[in-house]
């Protein structure tokens, strides 16, 4: 689960996980609660990578 709140100014956001990258869209100064679903996989843990934040240029 993501959250931002009204100061947010991120418009996008990458981050690998177990080397899938997941890429999502936010408004920026907005409060959002944004549901994300992992890669599925047949193990038991995830390793997050390579987090990347851009706003709205």
């Amino acid at each position: 689960m993501l959250v931002t709140n009204n100061e947010n100014k991120i418009a996008k956001m990458q981050v690998d996980i177990n080397g899938t990258t997941l890429e999502q869209y936010f408004t920026p100064y907005q409060a959002t609660v944004t549901w994300v679903d992992f890669p599925h996989e047949n193990i038991n843990s995830y390793e997050f990578r390579n987090y990347k934040y851009y706003d709205k240029n």
